[in-house]
């Protein structure tokens, strides 16, 4: 499951990114304006906070699958707010 959203919200910012580039309002690409720049950004940031505890999540089910409950649990925790 933590492995889908993050692959969602991966995606979700490629889209976001292309389509801003592309968009032209007032003459100019709306990924000019500085507070999509930072909205963008953060979700990316977000993004790759998710992927660190997505791989300590199959590694531990791998290697030590009676402790995973607690890493899958953070996985999915940090995937969902990305």
């Amino acid at each position: 499951m933590a492995a889908q959203l993050i692959g969602l919200a991966e995606a979700m910012v490629d889209m976001t990114v292309q389509y801003t580039t592309e968009r032209h309002q007032f003459g100019r690409a709306i990924g000019a304006n500085q507070a999509l720049k930072h909205h963008m950004a953060n979700c990316a940031v977000k993004t790759e906070f998710a992927k660190p505890a997505l791989y300590r999540a199959a590694y531990t089910v791998s290697q030590r699958p009676v402790h995973a409950d607690f890493a899958v649990s953070h996985a999915k925790v940090a995937a969902g707010e990305a």
